[in-house]
């Protein structure tokens, strides 16, 4: 990490598969990973790519099958490849990435525990439903995301609602952040009581989560 990699080498590597972590962050000139280089991690656990300028994932998440943490914080990464495979992943932090969707195939992540999409300033779709799938959700983090929530009658394409918060019965943490305050009956806000940590921003920027 932080030691001015700027290129891999595209083979396997002897005893790669062994390995659980794999920490690249730090690595800015870093623009991809080979294929051929990731394929002998079958055990990799752990991979943070975070902080270098990848504009994609560098492998069929199917060769990752055994990912538990994926961070992408700051890098270059555009979009996301199918993620379907990633089957016992329960960390994602994007944040910071210039994203502009989350694929539908991320309701099959039903493991994920912690998802990380603050200061996401060009995400504008996130398909009505995804949220909602996620039941083992227990820290969400999209505030400074230009993403803008919907409600209760105006769900479409890449309009997940505020509503679809109250079906995460894992939830304990949870900053979103609001460009206008929405019409919610206080039924649909009791969700909020489950909470250990929250903030809701509405119409102004906040740096942290509390």
């Amino acid at each position: 990490m932080n030691n001015k990699i700027t290129t891999l080498p595209d083979c396997v590597i002897k005893y790669s598969n062994t390995y659980t972590t794999l920490l690249l962050q730090g690595n800015q000139p870093l623009e991809k990973v080979p294929e051929r280089f990731l394929l002998g991690f079958q055990a990799l656990e752990v991979l943070n790519m975070s902080g270098t300028s990848i504009k994609s994932l560098p492998l069929s998440p199917t060769q990752l099958g055994e990912l538990r943490a994926l961070v992408l914080r700051q890098c270059s990464i555009k979009e996301l490849t199918p993620l379907e495979g990633l089957k016992k992943l329960q960390v994602l932090n994007l944040s910071g990435t210039p994203i502009k969707e989350l694929p539908e195939v991320m309701k099959e992540l039903s493991n994920l525990r912690q998802l990380d999409l603050s200061f996401t300033s060009y995400l504008v779709s996130i398909p009505a439903g995804i949220v909602s799938r996620w039941s083992g959700l227990e820290v969400l983090d999209i505030r400074q995301s230009a993403f803008q929530w919907g409600v209760k009658g105006e769900v479409g394409k890449g309009r997940a609602t505020v509503e679809e918060l109250g079906c995460l019965k894992q939830l304990i943490a949870v900053h979103i952040s609001l460009g206008r305050m929405p019409y919610l009956d206080i039924e649909d806000l009791i969700w909020i009581e489950r909470l250990r940590n929250f903030k809701i921003s509405v119409g102004q920027k906040l740096d942290s989560l509390a």
